[in-house]
């Protein structure tokens, strides 16, 4: 839960900055491998979390992406566009609050969805952001 703490807070200071957040995403300066890890654990929480009856009654009970700030899908150079965009699909099918809500709603306690829809819009600004940035530039 560390890297989930960290992550959070990251997204509370940094993410109402528009232009700057997605600047190495795709250079990424991490080790492959390493991020290659960490998106097979972040998989593996999703999964358990999908499979559980566990209410959600915080923020703290969603498996949000484990990667470093400015790549939290655990995005890396070794994979292809084609790669990269199905991580950024997953991402919008399972954080865009009107997939999750349907999801996860006999689940979720009302007091605690305003804070955990907050951060899943975030998230998918993020995603947005990153898609963004996979799509070609159009050229003339």
């Amino acid at each position: 839960r560390d890297a989930a703490q960290e992550y959070f807070q990251w997204l509370e200071s940094n993410l109402p900055e528009e232009d700057s957040r997605m600047g190495g995403v795709l250079g990424v300066a991490s080790d492959d491998h390493a991020l290659s890890d960490l998106r097979s654990e972040m998989e593996t929480q999703w999964q358990t979390f999908e499979n559980s009856s566990t209410p959600i009654n915080s923020v703290d009970c969603v498996p949000w992406p484990l990667g470093p700030d400015d790549n939290p899908f655990c995005l890396h150079s070794n994979m292809s566009r084609e790669e990269q965009g199905r991580v950024i699909r997953l991402a919008f099918l399972r954080y865009h609050p009107d997939k999750f809500y349907p999801m996860f709603r006999g689940r979720i306690a009302l007091a605690s969805w305003d804070e955990v829809k907050k951060l899943l819009n975030r998230l998918v600004e993020q995603a947005k952001e990153i898609k963004d940035h996979l799509r070609p530039s159009d050229r003339q």
